[in-house]
């Protein structure tokens, strides 16, 4: 492993891309840089993704995890022989700050918005499920992850504040895909095999 400071991240902007599909495949890292080149343009977004909403700068995606508790085994000989690790769950929260159907429909878990200027919230929620990519950026240097299949809930109360935005926290589950697509990728310059 080698020191490489070009490969070091500020997060002082970026993005949520939900998925317009279940199937959206993780873009490539050149869709990505030209969706940033062109100032992050709905005309220049990444396949099958779409923007979830302008998001809190103050309260970036932060993974948590559930489980994952590992135990050491031991032989009768060998005290310390082998770590069994129970499966986790990974859920992160976002904080979208768009009072608009989209974001409404995936904090209440649905609803209907066929009259002008009303959003009825479902009388029984159920969890939106899609794609989900965030992208970090550093200058014009973006690095981003992708989950394949997350579901999407409220995540505790609106939160309102008489000097700045209100939000609306919404919980991502990270579930296993029900096709190809990866679980969990990252996107970068520095990832993979050199170019």
């Amino acid at each position: 492993m080698a020191h490489n400071l070009a490969a070091t991240l500020i997060a002082g902007r970026g993005v949520v891309l939900e998925g317009t599909t279940a199937t959206a495949a993780p873009p490539t890292f050149a869709q990505i840089q030209a969706y940033i080149a062109a100032n992050a343009d709905a005309t220049s977004l990444p396949t099958g993704f779409t923007p979830l909403s302008e998001m809190d700068p103050d309260d970036l995606p932060q993974m948590e995890t559930e489980g994952g508790a590992s135990t050491v085994k031991r032989t009768w000989r060998v005290e310390k022989a082998r770590e069994t690790v129970t499966p986790a769950v990974r859920s992160f929260v976002t904080k979208p700050l768009q009072f608009d159907n989209d974001v409404m429909s995936r904090y209440e878990g649905g609803g209907t918005f066929t009259s002008p200027n009303l959003f009825v919230a479902p009388t029984v929620s159920t969890p939106h499920e899609s794609p989900l990519l965030v992208i970090y950026l550093d200058g014009a240097n973006p690095v981003a992850e992708y989950f394949g299949r997350v579901s999407t809930r409220g995540g505790g109360s609106i939160e309102h504040n008489i000097d700045d935005w209100s939000k609306i926290p919404l919980r991502h589950t990270v579930l296993t895909p029900t096709n190809s697509n990866p679980e969990h990728a990252w996107i970068g310059e520095h990832f993979g095999t050199p170019a």
